[in-house]
């Protein structure tokens, strides 16, 4: 598994932790990771990770040898009632830690803005601490660590990035009040109080592909239309 990985420049992602073996490196089972045999630290075995609820130390160690990428789920493993991963821990062992919504049918919304005050309240709650996750180091896992984690050339507005924008109103009333040139509030703004309808225009690579919240290349409501139809598709074979 891992020659082919390494061999076809892809990443390996495991979800839900189950039995992994990965060209004799590295063992996960359950919620534990384990070190099999020689050259176990080969950091050419490139993974991601959706969903490691539990970890320990030597795991995280592990995963930081291995190069391992991790996407954090949180709204996907709250509904699901996977358990809330160790993520202060992830982060101050070093490893790069993204965010994700996983899927439709465990997050519902897919709403990047919701995943990421989840990020934050999350953690605060169970760990009675205020202090965690600041809203932006929040935005940073949304953008330039998820991109990491890809391999993406995107995540920050640079000189040689891909032009990969998206434009959020701040004139909209989750933004209110918003003091002229006050970072701190802005991030606060974003993390705590917007959600995706505050986007008012989406481009990727550098090709707008929303504006005024309207889809400039797609139909939204024949997408709509398609999509109802398929669900009753679905339920009639059920």
């Amino acid at each position: 598994m891992s020659r082919l990985v390494i061999d076809n420049g892809t990443v390996l992602t495991m979800d839900d932790a189950r039995t992994v073996h990965l060209g004799g490196h590295v063992v996960i089972e359950g919620d534990r990771i384990t070190a099999v045999g020689p050259g176990r630290y080969d950091s050419a075995s490139r993974g991601s990770d959706a969903e490691l609820e539990v970890i320990d130390a030597t795991g995280m160690a592990l995963m930081g040898e291995t190069g391992t990428q991790i996407s954090h789920n949180p709204s996907s493993n709250a509904k699901l009632g996977n358990g809330i991963a160790r993520l202060p821990e992830m982060l101050a062992a070093g490893l790069n830690v993204g965010l994700g919504h996983d899927a439709a049918e465990c997050n519902n919304s897919l709403d990047m803005f919701e995943v990421m005050k989840f990020a934050s309240l999350m953690h605060r709650a169970a760990r009675v601490d205020a202090s965690l996750q600041q809203a932006p180091d929040v935005l940073w896992m949304a953008t330039r660590n998820g991109a990491a984690a890809l391999g993406h050339e995107t995540g920050q507005l640079s000189a040689g990035r891909k032009a990969d924008v998206t434009l959020v109103d701040t004139r909209n009333v989750m933004f209110t009040p918003l003091a002229q040139g006050n970072a701190g509030q802005l991030y606060s703004h974003l993390v705590f109080a917007a959600n995706g309808s505050a986007v008012d225009t989406t481009i990727v690579d550098g090709r707008v592909l929303m504006r005024g919240r309207q889809l400039l290349t797609l139909d939204e409501q024949e997408i709509l239309r398609q999509a109802n139809a398929a669900f009753q598709r679905v339920l009639a074979r059920i």
